[in-house]
């Protein structure tokens, strides 16, 4: 996204930093507890339904033919905390790496963070978490882009069978792109 070169590149460029704003929804494919298991045996678990996150990026360069942006994402999405809503929060660093030079610019996106899980009786929660993914970027206007992506998010919370627990995200969203 950042800074053009030539017109063959489609993604907006007038800096290499941008700031974004993305509204989606979450689908849960294995129940699974933020990282924990109450001994009266209720769990956390994210909810399906609405998603939100805010980014900052950065254009790293073009490295070996491929475009690179780093990003840093603040999120959040409904949790079920002993039957009661609650809020999961989601911290982010990821890598983007374009896989072409198209008007309509795909990304693979590979990155980790962390979920935090706040309220119920027992406080919060901390675990981490790993994901993949797909990005669609193209200009709008000016300084703006449209972006659309999806991605496999796992953690290391642990599902009544024991395995990695994890869900889908679907976002799309807003960038300004600015700086020299």
């Amino acid at each position: 996204m950042l800074v053009a070169a030539s017109p063959a590149h489609a993604d907006p460029r007038p800096g290499p930093w941008h700031l974004g704003v993305a509204v989606g929804a979450l689908a849960v494919i294995t129940d699974y507890d933020a990282g924990f298991v109450h001994p009266d045996g209720y769990r956390i678990s994210p909810e399906p339904g609405p998603t939100w996150s805010l980014r900052l990026g950065r254009h790293l360069g073009d490295h070996l033919g491929r475009r690179l942006v780093a990003e840093a994402a603040l999120g959040h999405a409904p949790l079920l905390l002993d039957g009661a809503l609650g809020t999961l929060v989601t911290y982010r660093l990821d890598l983007l790496v374009a896989l072409a030079e198209t008007p309509i610019t795909p990304y693979a996106v590979l990155g980790g963070g962390a979920l935090h899980a706040f309220g119920g009786r027992d406080g919060a929660d901390l675990d981490g978490e790993l994901h993949y993914g797909l990005e669609l970027r193209g200009a709008i206007r000016g300084p703006l882009a449209l972006r659309a992506g999806l991605r496999h998010v796992f953690s290391d919370a642990l599902d009544a069978h024991l395995t990695a627990s994890s869900h889908i995200e679907f976002l799309v969203g807003l960038d300004v792109c600015w700086g020299e």
